[in-house]
């Protein structure tokens, strides 16, 4: 069971604020194909886009109303669903948490309720990346795995905005990859093969774009940033001197540590001063 956090985001509920900050800053100017897939993302999430998963779209324009002869227009309005930072780490199938009221009786006030997903673990194996993986998944996830006939199929085939998930993003990412490098199965070419053969109609990115998928927003902007420093010319001038002065210190450390030589020259050197017992022998002598 999980707990509830602050949510990620928030499904049906359109919020400009949320989509212009992908036009300024430094999200601004991460790549092109990486702003433009989370921009559409974001927005069909905001949107309700997705596919249903809490409710099922009416077809037609009008339906039975609550009394007898009478109709009311059909309003397909996706539910609010609250997606917390633990859906990132497992396969959820679109499931997330849902609030609302329940009436105990009819004559009973509404109180609040929310439904939660009910989870468990399950071990997926994955023909293209050849390991079988524990992944916290729910009912749902595991029937949608089912009618894609195999995880690989589920995860590259479904649209991104059904994920809501982290986890399957970075898995997509490192199918690609291995299917564009082909190095499935490198002792087996026979299998190796086979399963390119089978997924290859799935590798349709070119390969800046596969590495930026499998990032979250916050790894991105870290990418980007430490991409900037590196492309940077000029150096803060704090940085230069702090650099010159560690220098420095270092030089005057070895100098301390070395022993000095003596570069006087053997002339010039003095005699040492007579000892004690020298100057008591050498009394009386005849001089």
């Amino acid at each position: 069971m999980t707990s509830v956090v602050i949510p990620k985001y928030i499904t049906g509920f359109v919020n400009p604020r949320v989509l212009r900050r992908w036009r300024v800053g430094i999200r601004a100017r991460l790549p092109d194909h990486y702003r433009q897939r989370m921009y559409k993302m974001e927005e069909d999430n905001q949107e309700g886009r997705a596919t249903p998963v809490h409710y099922e779209n009416e077809s037609g324009i009008w339906k039975p109303g609550r009394y007898k002869d009478t109709l009311v227009p059909v309003q397909n309005r996706p539910i609010p669903v609250i997606y917390p930072a633990e859906a990132d780490l497992g396969l959820w199938g679109g499931e997330g948490i849902v609030k609302g009221f329940v009436k105990r009786r009819e004559t009973a006030p509404r109180a609040p309720k929310m439904w939660m997903p009910r989870l468990r673990k399950a071990v997926l194996y994955s023909e293209i990346l050849d390991k079988h993986m524990s992944i916290t998944v729910t009912e749902s996830a595991l029937l949608l795995i089912e009618d894609a006939y195999g995880l690989d199929n589920y995860i590259l085939q479904t649209p991104e905005v059904d994920f809501h998930s982290n986890l399957a993003l970075k898995l997509k990412a490192k199918m690609l990859e291995t299917l564009m490098d082909k190095s499935l199965y490198p002792n087996d070419q026979a299998k190796r093969e086979k399963i390119y053969n089978k997924y290859k109609r799935y590798v349709t990115y070119s390969r800046e774009e596969i590495e930026w998928l499998g990032l979250s927003e916050q790894e991105a902007i870290a990418k980007q940033e430490a991409i900037e420093k590196k492309q940077a010319k000029s150096r803060p001038l704090k940085e230069i001197f702090a650099e010159q002065h560690l220098k420095d210190l270092t030089e005057k450390e070895k100098e301390l540590t070395l022993p000095q030589k003596d570069n006087t020259p053997v002339e010039s050197q003095s005699e040492p001063a007579p000892s004690t017992f020298s100057r008591l022998t050498s009394w009386g002598k005849k001089r």
